[in-house]
């Protein structure tokens, strides 16, 4: 299975198991029963996209609380529904909320590979901005596919666009919305019938009671902790710098000149680092040629070293061109360069919400 970021990027795309693995145009015209009117529209069609994702709740770092409940609430109530009877009820939608950053819409990923069920991922703001007029419609849709695939999962992206204190509350177009997609939740949660939500915010605070109270279970993913920040190096270094990443000193530098950045920083610094080595190999006049059992090699190197052979990168065949190790320095040079993205008052500010409605994922 090969794993994709187009779940943050495409306005609406589907998570499929490998068993199934069917455009969500076959599923809809195989559907049993399924009628004309349940199909999904010209415009929805062009929207999907089916993916197998390949997420596991190790390349998740931290936010183990997050995990767990995460794991009760769905994978358990997917896997396991006979534990779910009677007074014990599984809390059905559940909404994730934290800085930009810090890993939403990776724990969805995770909960799809780890049930291999489908989930429907529905991105609200991009979803508003492109198609005025037919979003109601778009979200009936989206629910009733989510029903005809149930057991399934629902993952919308940006709710709090939807929610009145984060809209204009004087547009028609946004109240109709608001409206359609408070009927949908409701009618799952009346008529129980094995799709569960997921919704994820950068700003909780802009959510409306009514929006806000159709998650019972709400779980703060705040920005990494040092512990954290050390597995997501790890997790970006991966095989690129193998002396690197086995060494726990290094891992708890990085760290600790990391505090306050969110993971995506912290990849983007990554990436920043890892191109140090390739952009000395383009600058470079000088080489060391070496032969080693997988072969012959040359390497950029500095042009004061001794038996350097003067030579540039575009005289070397492609193949055979190796690029220097990264440094802990490079790192340390890329964290310069690369700043924060979160701002102590966004931090602050889920801070306080969490502690009058949500709960701590770490």
């Amino acid at each position: 299975m090969t794993s994709s970021d187009r779940v943050d990027n495409d306005t609406f795309s589907i998570f499929t198991s490998s068993k199934t693995g069917h455009s969500m145009n076959s599923q809809a015209s195989n559907h049993e029963g399924g009628s004309e009117m349940n199909k999904p529209s010209k415009h929805l069609q062009g929207s999907i996209l089916s993916e197998t994702p390949n997420v596991k709740w190790d390349d998740v770092a931290g936010l183990e609380l997050a995990k767990s409940e995460l794991q009760a609430a769905i994978i358990f109530a997917l896997r396991f529904p006979q534990m779910f009877r009677d007074k014990r009820q599984v809390r059905p939608n559940i909404l994730l909320y934290g800085p930009r950053g810090t890993g939403k819409s990776h724990l969805a990923k995770a909960v799809a590979t780890e049930v291999n069920r489908t989930i429907f991922t529905l991105n609200i703001r991009q979803v508003i901005s492109k198609w005025i007029g037919e979003c109601e419609e778009l979200i009936r849709q989206l629910f009733q596919v989510a029903r005809d695939k149930k057991p399934s999962i629902i993952f919308l992206d940006e709710i709090d666009a939807i929610s009145r204190d984060g809209s204009d509350t004087n547009s028609e177009h946004m109240r109709r919305i608001r409206t359609e997609f408070l009927f949908q939740v409701d009618d799952l949660a009346n008529k129980n019938e094995g799709v569960l939500i997921l919704a994820a915010t950068n700003l909780p605070w802009d959510l409306d009671p009514p929006v806000r109270n159709r998650f019972r279970k709400r779980i703060h993913i705040p920005l990494p902790g040092q512990h954290s920040r050390e597995e997501l190096f790890k997790v970006h270094l991966g095989e690129m710098a193998p002396t690197l990443v086995d060494n726990k000193q290094v891992l708890d530098a990085l760290a600790r000149r990391t505090g306050g950045y969110s993971g995506s920083d912290i990849a983007d610094l990554v990436q920043d680092a890892l191109m140090t080595p390739v952009k000395g190999a383009h600058v470079a006049t000088h080489i060391r040629k070496t032969r080693g059992r997988d072969g012959e090699w040359y390497t950029p190197r500095s042009p004061d070293a001794e038996g350097e052979t003067p030579i540039q990168w575009n005289q070397v065949p492609g193949h055979q061109l190796k690029e220097p190790s990264l440094l802990f320095e490079d790192l340390c040079d890329a964290i310069k360069r690369t700043k924060p993205s979160i701002s102590e008052e966004e931090v602050r500010k889920c801070v306080e919400w969490t502690q009058e409605y949500g709960t701590e994922g770490v």
